[in-house]
């Protein structure tokens, strides 16, 4: 039997309240966009659920995932509102009480400090730093929060090291290959956990990865094998293989049409497969070592760059031939495609040069130097940008000159050292990425350890962030920001991942405008994820004291529960310190006194002021939830209570 999940959607407008309930097992029936105006500007919003996210009985939901819109009007003419920048919310009521007497103004103004105090249980306007490390751990990196050295979100770990990887959206999944172990992970990018490890024949060599436009599938190239495996996205299991030539396969998906391409390095030639049927079409004979193959929608023709052969083969899958080729030196070993393929940058690491080809005409347009040993390229609106191995600098192309032939290039430093410094580091994945404001990349230098942020225009970086001394081997943005689809609409993916109550906050600085919905989600359990955990566990600090037998202070916490009884046995609590004006931070083990006390040893590097906060895994209880409060060392007046058996210098608790 179906359970019929509710989402009920309130707007409170002076003493007017209205609501639209609907079901998602009716597929056309979708809720009535919310409205406010504000200074002559009306805000609307809308929650959509994704269909067919109806529960059952035996199977019920564990959440509730759809998309957000949001759409800026004039009210008197009714256009819409370009050029603005909205920033949004969603956080669960955990007092109706509070909540109604908070204006909209001052529910805006917690989340726009960014400290990790005020935490949105729903974030439309953040996305996360994603690194895959060459000590087998994936981190996650919060840019947004304001403390500098807890910007480090989760670290999980991998059992081996990682070559590839491919979001799947959808199902909030990272699938990742572990060439060494013949297997793929796959990590939920929500839990921040690794939920399947997918494991193939010895020697399978697992390394490329791609998602399927549909969704659906996730195709992996088994080098070891002459094969590709087909993973279904849903159920995470293999679902079937394809044969395909020997060497090594790097894939290329044809989002337009039925096709993905394959290389085969060591045969020479290129494998069409059709994504419907899961079948090989043909294989096609192309120039010696191809490695690099990206799709031309314009001109319908695959591009197929060889590293030995020095050619550019197009490929007409059509015909199942090669349609033209166009003489390149050897050494290409990537390629990057721009307006819809019409455009292709081919990469020359052993001559340190960028070459343009326009793919409709099979012509060299020009060519140009760039960073020594260059090895990636990656694409925002109006720039290409070149990742060299023997240098720190990357490369900005200028797109809009590119298009008419004339190559231009700009030499940005980005960090201090180049990537051949950590060789062990250099991988098939790339280290750079679009920045999601779509002007400018973030890129991961591995010898550095730091990630840089670029924006266009600039002749050096806008920001850096601490990759916590880890060599990263690649990067990527889990996005979950408003994007613009249309002038003054916007859309972000949103998941409930528990039920009840919801205040929906908007605001913009141009125009100034704040406005505050309700969302009520029924179907799902009440609060079972962390965020409810300040109501199962109090963390309270108490004294900070300086030992008398070495640098450490003591730093002592009460944890009780909601009846204010004692919480015993706690054995894996840590607590976190962050210096707030510098780049010291620690993290160290409490241990328990009795009746509720813990204690923790910690050495502070120097006078300042030092936040800490605190986390239990076994009470899940997180860093958000567990702010403990700001201390100043040192202070000489307002002294602190000593804990029992210490005396020395006293700190500020604040």
């Amino acid at each position: 039997m179906t359970k019929r999940r509710t989402i009920s959607l309130w707007l409170s407008c002076g003493s007017a309240v209205v609501l639209c309930v609907f079901g998602p097992a009716v597929a056309a029936e979708l809720p009535t966009a919310q409205r406010q105006e504000h200074g002559g500007v009306a805000v609307e919003f809308r929650f959509e659920p994704h269909e067919n996210q109806a529960s059952s009985t035996e199977n019920p939901a564990r959440s509730l995932p759809g998309v957000t819109r949001l759409s800026f009007t004039d009210t008197a003419s009714g256009r819409a509102y370009g050029g603005i920048r909205p920033a949004a919310w969603i956080m669960a009521r955990r007092s109706q009480q509070v909540a109604n007497e908070l204006s909209c103004e001052d529910k805006a103004r917690q989340f726009t400090a960014g400290s990790l105090g005020s935490r949105a249980d729903i974030d439309l306007n953040a996305y996360r730093l994603v690194t895959l490390n060459q000590d087998n751990t994936v981190a996650f990196i919060n840019p947004f929060v304001s403390l500098q050295n807890s910007k480090l979100e989760s670290i999980v770990q991998l059992p081996g090291r990682g070559y590839d990887w491919v979001l799947v959206p959808d199902h909030h999944r990272l699938v990742i290959s572990l060439r060494d172990r013949d297997t793929v992970v796959v990590l939920d990018t929500h839990t921040r956990k690794v939920v399947k490890e997918i494991s193939f024949p010895a020697g399978s060599q697992p390394t490329r990865v791609a998602l399927d436009p549909d969704g659906r599938r996730v195709w992996v190239g088994l080098d070891g094998h002459n094969e590709v495996a087909i993973l279904d996205a849903a159920a995470m299991v293999e679902h079937t293989r394809v044969p395909v030539g020997r060497g090594l396969h790097t894939l290329a998906v044809a989002a337009d049409r039925d096709w993905i391409f394959v290389t085969n390095s060591e045969d020479d030639s290129v494998s069409i497969i059709d994504r419907r049927r899961e079948a090989k079409t043909t294989d096609v004979p192309v120039g010696k070592t191809p490695v690099a193959i990206a799709w031309s929608a314009a001109a319908q023709r695959l591009a197929v760059a060889t590293l030995n052969g020095g050619t550019l083969d197009l490929v007409d899958p059509l015909q199942a031939s090669m349609a033209a080729r166009v003489p390149l030196a050897p050494g290409v070993v990537e390629l990057g495609v721009f307006d819809q393929g019409r455009y292709a940058l081919a990469v020359n690491q052993l001559q340190g040069r960028v070459t343009l080809i326009d793919l409709a005409m099979s012509a060299i347009k020009g060519s140009i130097d760039v960073a020594s040993k260059p090895d990636r390229i990656t694409f925002s609106r109006q720039f290409a940008y070149v990742r060299g191995q023997g240098t720190a600098n990357i490369s900005v192309i200028n797109l809009h000159e590119a298009r008419s032939g004339r190559l231009q290039s700009v030499s940005v430093q980005m960090g201090e050292r180049a990537p051949q410094d950590a060789p062990e580091s250099i991988n098939v994945a790339s280290v750079m990425a679009p920045s999601p404001e779509g002007d400018g990349v973030v890129v991961a230098n591995a010898p550095d350890r730091i990630i840089y942020r670029y924006a266009e225009g600039m002749m050096a970086p806008v920001g850096n962030f601490s990759n916590y001394k880890r060599l990263a081997r690649a990067l990527l943005v889990l996005d979950s920001s408003l994007s613009e689809r249309e002038p003054g609409r916007f859309v972000a993916p949103t998941t409930f991942d528990f039920g009840g109550q919801f205040d929906v906050i908007v605001k913009s600085l141009r125009p100034a405008v704040t406005a505050c919905f309700t969302v009520t989600v029924d179907g799902l359990p009440r609060q079972t994820s962390i965020t409810n955990i300040a109501h199962t566990i109090s963390a309270k600090l108490g004294s900070v004291s300086r030992l008398l037998n070495g640098p450490e202070s003591a730093i002592n916490l009460l944890l009780t529960d909601p009846q204010h009884r004692p919480v015993l046995g706690v054995r894996d609590g840590v607590l976190l310190a962050v210096q707030q004006h510098g780049t010291w931070q620690r993290r160290v083990p409490i241990r328990e006194l009795g009746e509720g006390r813990y204690e923790a040893h910690l050495s502070f590097p120097e006078p300042a002021d030092f936040e800490l906060l605190l986390t239990i895994p076994s009470h899940e209880l997180g860093y958000t939830q567990g702010k403990l409060g700001r201390i100043s060392l040192p202070v000489p007046t307002h002294p602190t209570t000593t804990a029992e058996g210490q005396t020395g210098a006293q700190h500020v608790v604040r």
